[in-house]
Order: structure tokens, then C-alpha cells, then sequence
């Protein structure tokens, strides 16, 4: 099974691409979906960062589709009204937040540009059943939607929570995780490991 992917914003000059979790890069690269104009609008803004989008269009087939675009800021908030130059993108909204990337940072704004959560962090997922995994100096935790603790970042892999329970990965081992951020199952030496979609399956078992 292959590891999920952090959409990064990697260029200034509108190009985008992907690193996973620990920060490998992937060969895919793909320019951005900004007219030429408003390359020439970026080119001089005083400010831009990276803002989480999904294709308008879903395409089955992409595994990894999110990704970065770049809009300005202008006085503290980042200006949502860019993504009308990209057609084909909209923001990821999860939980009332979008993650941006400012330089090599991620944190969260609200649908409005507000920032709500300071970009402190490598790397964030977007946020699910109230969390959100974000990745610190190469560890893995999760954070409530006003930047809060539900767990700090002490593993090696972590994934979004999705029917109330997340897989991690602690010292190379697989668990499954409370919604408060305690272990259901602890990790067992050399599990498998767990993926979103078998959660069910795993906590069935003795």
C-alpha cells in the first residue's frame, strides 16, 4: 500500500509538485492552472503562499489530487478571491479550514483568509472528525481546530481519523488510536500495516 502523500507548494514561478510525509519528493510535477496575467500579478505581489485545493472535477483514477496553488496576502489574510484564476481547482475545506503553506511552513485559515492556525508545522492533512495529523521535526501528532493538542507529534506515521479511530505507527510498529488520542490497540511487533479502510476489521480482532 502506498504511503499518503503532502501536497506541497514548491516554486514561486507557479509550478507545483508533491513530497510525502518525511519530505522524499515525488516525480510528478504539473504547472498551475493560473492564467498568464495573473502570473504577472504574483510575480509582484508583496506576499504569496500555497493554498490546499481539490480539482473541481474528481478523477477517479488520480490517488493523490490535492495540491497547492499560489495566492496573495494582503493585510494579514490570504485572498480566497485568487482561486478564481484556477478553474479547475476549489479549497479543500475541512472543518471550516484550509491548510496553507507560507515558505516551508503549513498552518490553517478560515474560509474568510483569516488566519486561525499559525503555520508552525512541516506538514498537515487536512482535518477529519475534528483533528487533524500534522507532522513536527519529522513526528507525527494531531491538533483540534484551534491549533490545541490532542496528541504532540511522538510518532513515526500517523493517518487522518476516519470513523472516530486513526492508524499510527510507533517505533515501526502499527496501532489504532481513540478519538482522544489513546491507543485502542496498542502497537503489536511486526503488524501490518494499517490502512483507513481496514480499521474495522483490525479492532475486531483480539
Amino acid at each position: 500500500m502506498k504511503k499518503p502523500l503532502l501536497a506541497i507548494f514548491v516554486s514561486t514561478a507557479i509550478l507545483a509538485g508533491y513530497i510525502d510525509y518525511a519530505n522524499y519528493p515525488v516525480t510528478h510535477t504539473s504547472p498551475a492552472y493560473s492564467p498568464v496575467q495573473f502570473q504577472s500579478v504574483l510575480a509582484h505581489a508583496p506576499k504569496t503562499v500555497g493554498l490546499m485545493t481539490l480539482p473541481v472535477n474528481a478523477d477517479p483514477t488520480v490517488c493523490f489530487p490535492q495540491n497547492y496553488v499560489t495566492v496573495r496576502v494582503q493585510s494579514g489574510k490570504v485572498l480566497m478571491d485568487d482561486l478564481q484564476f484556477y478553474p479547475q481547482r476549489r479549497a479543500w475545506i475541512s472543518d471550516g479550514l484550509v491548510a496553507f503553506r507560507d515558505g516551508t511552513r503549513s498552518g490553517f485559515i478560515d474560509t474568510a483568509g483569516n488566519v486561525v492556525i499559525p503555520p508552525r508545522f512541516d506538514g498537515v492533512g487536512p482535518f477529519s472528525s475534528g483533528v487533524a495529523v500534522v507532522n513536527s521535526a519529522g513526528k507525527y501528532g494531531y491538533i483540534h481546530p484551534d491549533g490545541s493538542w490532542l496528541r504532540k507529534p511522538d510518532l513515526d506515521w500517523a493517518y487522518d481519523f476516519q470513523h472516530g479511530y486513526a492508524a499510527a505507527n510507533d517505533h515501526g510498529t502499527w496501532g489504532i488510536l481513540n478519538p482522544d488520542g489513546t491507543w485502542r490497540k496498542k502497537p503489536v511487533t511486526l503488524v501490518s500495516q494499517v490502512s483507513s479502510d481496514k480499521i474495522d476489521d483490525e479492532l475486531n480482532q483480539p
